[in-house]
Order: structure tokens, then C-alpha cells, then sequence
């Protein structure tokens, strides 16, 4: 069996895994809340298309969509890194990585992102995956802007399932003259904004 073919049942594992589990829980952060497969073919395409190679998410969750995120970083030879606050996920995640053998191009961090980003000073990422506490966005956008390289893509997830919560965010990025952006109707949607 090719690494392909192991991914691609480990993928449909997670699926299966994650809609019985969440369908099991009644509070928001008990849920894996795993982005679709529409969305995990997303930023797999995406990641290729644009060569990028230093990919930041924050929101690993179990690593469902860490999994998408690494195995496009195979072809371009790059790496992910990637924040979870919950060491319970942190550990599933690991196991996930270490299955799909992806591991060695996965960097997990188990720390609030908002402190995660305040140390990033001599780091940039080329593509920056958002799916995580949506009420934080605002307070990280500075250190995010700043670590967001020119020619860089940032993708927020839940752009229209939550387009409340985030309207204010996604106004303030489509504002900006240094981003250009369009917001994609799939799924649960999503934000997608580049910076000049």
C-alpha cells in the first residue's frame, strides 16, 4: 500500500471519527470541530499552487486538518507549524501525524496562539491557516499581518457558518490596502485574503 493510499484511509478515519465523536458532545470545546474534506482539498490545492513552504495553522484540533496542510508541504518541500492549547488534542494530533507519516514536517506547539504569535520575532510564514477561537482574531491580527509574508496567502475557516462573529474581523482585513481578499461560499466558507 502506497504512503497515498495510508493518508487517504487514515483521512476518511478522521472523518468518520470526528462526526461520531462531535455528534457524542454538546459543548463547543469538547467538539474536534474538524474542517470538511472540501476545505482540506482547499488549502491542499492552494498550499501547491502558491509554492508555499512555511505554513502556519492555528487550531490543530486532532490534526485532521494539519494532515491536508503536511502533505501538501510534501510536494514543496516545505513544513508546518502548527498551535493546539489542549494537550488532550496535542497527543491525538501527534499519534495522527506519526500514522500518516508526516511527522518529521509537522512543528507542534502546545500553547495559547496569542502567546505563540508574541514571540515570533525573527520568523514569517508564506501561508497562515486560521481555525481556532474566533472571538481572538482581532487581538492577534497585528502579529499575524506582521508574520505574513508579502505574496502570502491567510485562510480563515468558518467564514460564513460564523459570519457574524467574524464581520468585524473580515472588514477590518478587506479594509486594509496592503491585502486583497474574497470571501468563498463552500461548506462552512471561507476568508481567503492575500497580502501585496
Amino acid at each position: 500500500m502506497n504512503s497515498m493510499n495510508s493518508l487517504e484511509l487514515l483521512l476518511l478515519e478522521l472523518e468518520k471519527y470526528g462526526e461520531e465523536h462531535d455528534s457524542k458532545k454538546e459543548k463547543r470545546e469538547e467538539k474536534l470541530r474538524n474542517v470538511s474534506r472540501e476545505m482540506g482539498q482547499f488549502l491542499s490545492i492552494l498550499i501547491k499552487g502558491c509554492s508555499a513552504q512555511k505554513i502556519l495553522e492555528i487550531g490543530t484540533s486532532n490534526g485532521y486538518s494539519t494532515l491536508w496542510l503536511a502533505n501538501a508541504a510534501e510536494e514543496t518541500k516545505g513544513n508546518v507549524t502548527t498551535v493546539e492549547l489542549s494537550s488532550e488534542r496535542v497527543a491525538e494530533a501527534l499519534m495522527n501525524f506519526e500514522k500518516a507519516n508526516l511527522r518529521y514536517r509537522i512543528d507542534i506547539h502546545n500553547q495559547e496562539a496569542g502567546a505563540f504569535l508574541d514571540v515570533q520575532v525573527n520568523r514569517s510564514f508564506d501561508f497562515i491557516f486560521l481555525d481556532s477561537e474566533r472571538t481572538q482574531y482581532m487581538w492577534w491580527w497585528e502579529n499575524i499581518k506582521r508574520i505574513l509574508e508579502p505574496q502570502g496567502f491567510l485562510v480563515i475557516d468558518n467564514a460564513t457558518s460564523h459570519a457574524e462573529e467574524l464581520a468585524e474581523f473580515i472588514q477590518m482585513i478587506e479594509e486594509d490596502d496592503t491585502f486583497e481578499t474574497v470571501l468563498l461560499a463552500f461548506q462552512k466558507g471561507a476568508f481567503v485574503a492575500r497580502k501585496k
